[in-house]
């Protein structure tokens, strides 16, 4: 009676066997939003269009200026794996990220900047890095940096717009490149996106102070997300297919009946 429960239940094991290696087998996706804007209002209220118009209607100066400090918006939009780190480019490499400020997290997200530091005209950087913990699916993180040219005699006034990517351009070989890394049940990865030259409809917004028509009104604060995707593959040893699982199962079971046939015949 022992060895015919032993007998009965090997099936049972092997077919879980089967089920979880076909799943260990699987990739874990992942996924993020970063959303560049030189407005936190228009940043927070995409979709607001009163909102958008009353941060066109500063003035240009206004604007020009904190179009050198702009926001930056991180959201982990993966369904299970949590976001560790964020490393941006600045693009231009005549520029650098002169500053990086934490503006605010979902509750538990720990943030780490580790460069630039916090200090206009201190420590800068070529690479924005950025650390995470806690950065769970559907959690969000908002920065805001300062950029400035590496030459010290350059207009200290510059456009997010023309130095991390080319707005309404069309080449993309010196847009910032972002680098997410997400960590899962199955592993890390880090998935890698340039952006690229998004497109502004409005045709009278000004990159540069000397181009400016108008004092105010003729401009338009609107944001640039580029959707970032990727996959975790596990990194273990290679996982026998549900097919050779079977074949096993059968191998085994017969191994057993002829032991069992044989105690029984003594």
């Amino acid at each position: 009676m022992k060895y015919v429960s032993r007998f009965c239940l090997l099936p049972v094991a092997l077919a879980a066997l089967a089920i979880f290696s076909a799943r260990a087998a699987h990739g874990e996706s992942v996924s993020y939003a970063l959303t560049l804007c030189e407005d936190l209002d228009v940043l927070k209220n995409p979709n607001n269009a009163i909102v958008a118009q009353n941060a066109a209607l500063k003035s240009q100066f206004t604007l020009m200026s904190e179009r050198t400090m702009p926001f930056i918006q991180l959201v982990n939009t993966s369904a299970e794996a949590q976001l560790t780190q964020l490393t941006l480019s600045v693009g231009d490499l005549s520029k650098n990220f002169d500053w990086a400020t934490l503006v605010q997290t979902s509750p538990g997200v720990q943030v780490s900047i580790q460069n630039p530091d916090s200090i206009a005209g201190a420590v800068k950087s070529d690479l924005l890095v950025i650390n995470f913990s806690h950065f769970d699916p559907g959690d969000f993180v908002r920065l805001r940096v300062g950029l400035s040219p590496d030459l010290a005699t350059a207009n200290k006034i510059m456009d997010y717009r023309n130095v991390l990517f080319q707005m309404n351009g069309s080449n993309t070989s010196n847009n910032a490149i972002a680098n997410v890394s997400f960590t899962g049940t199955a592993g890390s990865t880090v998935v890698t996106n340039q952006l690229p030259d998004f497109a502004n409809p409005n045709k009278f917004t000004s990159t540069n102070l000397a181009l400016l028509t108008t004092s105010c009104g003729m401009d338009s604060v609107i944001p640039f997300t580029v959707n970032g995707q990727g996959s975790i593959t596990p990194a273990t040893v290679p996982v026998p297919e549900p097919a050779s699982v079977t074949l096993m199962a059968f191998s085994i079971l017969g191994l057993l009946a002829w032991r069992a046939r044989k105690r029984l015949a003594r």
